[in-house]
């Protein structure tokens, strides 16, 4: 029981770090593409 809600905490943490690094994906897109218009 034990190990299978570690498991469970662990992949919630798995999939939130990839929303993270989603989400900054994401920034330097709309980063990116604010430059180019400016130039």
């Amino acid at each position: 029981q034990q190990a299978r809600l570690s498991q469970a905490i662990l992949a919630q943490g798995q999939q939130a770090q990839a929303a993270l690094q989603h989400q900054q994906q994401a920034t330097q897109n709309v980063t990116a593409t604010l430059q180019q218009q400016q130039h």
